[in-house]
């Protein structure tokens, strides 16, 4: 018993650490920097609307170019909501200055948080808005930017036969299984073996 109320408390006090430093990193460091840039960036040119099949997506229309006649579609890492990334859009849209970028929010998050959180209803409802906006905008020409577990959404797709013109990685993982152990704390690992039996599942570990 001695031993067990060592351990728990040992648990315990690293648990506390990392909501400190958790705070610390996100109210006290991050969420300054995205509420300055936010507040006093000049949004322009931005759409923001929920879709038939309730999708919300973040539309950055170009400054210059027909809309919608080129379009990037982002699929963000499954962590933040999208109203953080603009950063990033901004980024984007100084490299693909005639695009239409679109930026989807998933499920369970920001917007959409009305709606289920599940991995399977990500990878769905990203693939009815793409067909939503490829077939009834006509785009001819479209391609994909995936930010880590944004990267799953994308394989998904291509096995859907989506076609994109061209695809961007931006720190891409390749199993969700070995990602979830990255994130997860050392002393909570061993909660972690019933997955085994799912890591080594190709459907899994595609998705």
């Amino acid at each position: 018993m001695k031993i067990l109320r060592k351990f728990l408390f040992i648990v315990y006090i690293y648990q506390f650490i990392s909501i400190i430093v958790h705070f610390i990193k996100e109210k006290l460091l991050l969420f300054p920097l995205y509420t300055q840039y936010i507040s006093t960036e000049n949004i322009e040119n931005i759409e923001t609307i929920y879709l038939e099949n309730d999708c919300y997506v973040n539309i950055f229309f170009p400054e210059r170019e027909e809309r919608f006649k080129k379009c990037l579609f982002i699929f963000n890492d499954f962590s933040g909501n999208a109203n953080t990334k603009y950063l990033l859009v901004r980024q984007l849209q100084k490299i693909f200055n005639s695009f239409t970028i679109i930026q989807l929010e998933y499920p369970g998050f920001g917007q959409s948080f009305h709606q289920t959180l599940t991995i399977s209803n990500i990878m769905n409802t990203c693939w009815e808005t793409i067909n939503v906006f490829v077939v009834e905008k006509n785009i001819q020409y479209y391609g994909f930017f995936s930010e880590r577990f944004g990267s799953c959404v994308v394989s998904y797709l291509l096995e859907k036969q989506l076609k994109p013109n061209f695809i961007l990685y931006y720190n891409p993982i390749y199993s969700l299984y070995h990602s979830s152990l990255e994130i997860v704390p050392i002393l909570f690992k061993i909660f972690m073996f019933p997955l085994i039996f799912w890591n080594n599942n190709d459907n899994h570990q595609n998705i």
